[in-house]
């Protein structure tokens, strides 16, 4: 992931430093991206979760998103991709990982509350390539979970945490496209040869 523009870049960031040149001569390695500041909770240590209206609102838009990626992307290393709202309330959220990590081959992290994630966007990370997912969780029982995670369900978070799969088909080889992240996975090709069989998959 590392090549030698970046070793290079990391060099004149660290030389802009050591002189003190307000003007740098290097190019950013890390960037932090929202891809909304929407968010359906509120938390009370949360501008957004406390209702601030001092920053407008809004949901970046993945024609807006990929420039910014192919621009910088041969200089990043990391991206960051939450900060402020519930990233997975981006319809784009996936394919906003995909073109950061797959296609650029960046590391790419994003951090959800998991109070909303659909089958489709569990399977839409799984292939995406993102490298880290951090799940916020405040506490272990719903009292003390909502006390921060105000309007939150930990219930919903311990089922995206631990749901089980099923799926009927053959075991073929895969492209590895999950290893990534350490998921579980198999691959199936769907089909009723063995309807008896159903193969469980415990995602996450």
């Amino acid at each position: 992931m590392f090549d030698l523009r970046h070793r290079i870049n990391r060099i004149l960031i660290k030389l802009s430093y050591r002189l003190g040149i307000s003007r740098l001569l290097s190019m950013p390695k890390k960037l932090a991206i929202d891809p909304t500041n929407h968010c359906d909770l509120k938390c009370p240590l949360c501008p957004t979760g406390l209702g601030d209206k001092t920053v407008s609102r809004g949901l970046m838009k993945l024609d807006e998103f990929k420039p910014v990626i192919n621009y910088l992307g041969k200089w990043l290393q990391s991206v960051d991709m939450y900060s402020w709202g519930e990233p997975l309330l981006n319809k784009s959220f996936v394919e906003m990982i995909r073109h950061s990590a797959t296609e650029h081959n960046i590391r790419t992290i994003t951090s959800l509350h998991l109070n909303n994630l659909s089958d489709e966007q569990v399977k839409g990370f799984v292939t995406s390539g993102l490298d880290k997912l951090i799940v916020s969780v405040d506490g272990a029982t719903q009292e003390v979970y909502e006390q921060y995670r105000v309007e939150g369900n930990i219930e919903k978070v311990n089922l995206c945490l631990g749901r089980n799969w099923s799926l009927k088909g053959t075991v073929v080889p895969g492209d590895k496209r999950a290893s990534k992240m350490d998921f579980p996975t198999a691959n199936i090709v769907p089909g009723n040869a063995y309807p008896h069989e159903a193969i469980k998959i415990k995602t996450l």
